[in-house]
């Protein structure tokens, strides 16, 4: 199905207002089974923030760790075409966006491919794209992500406030460019930015200085600009992207930078950046963890090596928040393992399980709790979460 066929209305079309709790309802799905989420701004335009979301993203799935990004900017480089994509999205049975793979680890979706067919002569104000912007994220289905890679709108208006207060979960990496001095105004631009992020709980991650100068290995800097800027604000500093004539060839070429010069400058300033992200994310203590637990009609089924059912519990803070029902497609000693391991599984509740079995699964660092009754999977998680409070 292309873009269009989703019915995507503009918010002049429906009531807001009736729509507001079902809205809520699509965002937190949509959100809910994404680990860490981190927004991707800046304080004007043509700095090249969607590049470095973009390249930021590719960066992290070449981790092996699954990665969605999202471009919100109706107004911007469209970050599809910017990575040789289409931009052209299928709808799920819940007429859900499906983002497009980039890679076995990479999901793309653009709100401007969405909106490019659609209604072009809406005018755009400002309640009406903050709607849309809404709306939009909460018809996706991004399924599982280790990270979201948010390329937000520049400026401290409505439309990356709206933004923020949807993603209030995530991390703010501000996009800066170097100059020798900076302007008044540009320092007033920066300090509304941050006091927008800060008014809607979002934590922030630091500043990203690009498309400077050839920076010196030994310390790591250009010159006093963003790095100086960064100590004014309190804000971390993460590091910065130098200059190279080949980034806008690729973005027109719709070529991704890294991929074709992996072991450019540039680009180890993007793994040097991505390191940090990563650090971050570890530390944080509300992550998502699965538990699978083998089922028959309902309840426990106690022999693990025959089962062709699973109950699958998304855990997050203690607290459940998606059960899913799964089947193996085959069976084998070392299915199930490599099957639920590739599931992200980290705990297995079960009755009786072989001793080849759990060595299997003791190698791929998942927990097996054996011996449990023939009850209810739900019985058995919330009894497992009572153990661990």
């Amino acid at each position: 199905m292309n873009n269009s066929s989703k019915d995507f209305d503009p918010p002049y079309r429906k009531n807001m207002d009736s729509r507001a709790a079902e809205q809520d309802r699509g965002i937190h799905d949509s959100l809910s089974l994404i680990q860490h989420k981190y927004i991707v701004t800046s304080n004007k335009r043509g700095i090249g923030k969607t590049s470095l979301a973009a390249n930021l993203a590719v960066a992290l799935s070449k981790r092996k760790v699954k990665v969605g990004l999202i471009d919100l900017d109706l107004h911007g480089t469209n970050i599809c075409n910017m990575l040789g994509l289409q931009g052209i999205y299928e709808t799920d049975v819940n007429k859900q966006f499906v983002p497009e793979s980039y890679s076995d680890y990479l999901k793309v979706i653009s709100i401007e491919s969405i909106m490019k067919d659609v209604n072009q002569s809406v005018i755009w104000r400002g309640d009406l794209k903050t709607h849309v912007i809404q709306q939009f994220i909460a018809d996706i289905n991004w399924g599982d992500l280790d990270y979201l890679i948010v390329a937000s709108i520049s400026g401290a208006g409505d439309e990356p406030l709206a933004v923020a207060q949807v993603i209030q979960d995530a991390r703010v990496i501000f996009v800066s460019t170097s100059e020798k001095e900076y302007l008044p105004h540009a320092r007033k631009q920066v300090r509304e930015l941050i006091n927008l992020y800060e008014n809607t709980q979002n934590s922030i991650l630091g500043f990203v200085e690009n498309m400077c100068g050839l920076f010196c290995k030994n310390c790591g800097k250009t010159g006093e600009g963003v790095f100086r800027e960064a100590i004014i604000f309190s804000v971390s500093y993460l590091g910065r992207i130098p200059i190279d004539s080949n980034m806008p060839y690729c973005t027109a070429a719709g070529q991704s930078y890294l991929e074709k010069y992996p072991n450019s400058e540039a680009a180890r300033g993007y793994e040097l950046i991505v390191d940090k992200i990563i650090e971050d994310s570890r530390s944080k203590k509300s992550v998502i963890k699965k538990i699978a637990i083998p089922i028959a009609e309902g309840r426990l089924f106690p022999s693990f090596g025959k089962a062709t059912e699973f109950a699958i519990f998304h855990i997050q803070n203690q607290q459940i928040i998606k059960k899913e029902i799964l089947h193996p497609s085959s069976h084998g000693p070392d299915v199930l393992p490599d099957w639920l391991h590739d599931l992200g599984v980290s705990i297995i509740i079960a009755g009786n399980m072989g001793s080849r079995a759990m060595e299997n699964f003791r190698v791929k660092g998942t927990t097996v709790i054996t011996g449990s009754s023939s009850v209810s999977p739900d019985e058995l998680v919330q009894q497992h979460l009572s153990r661990n409070r």
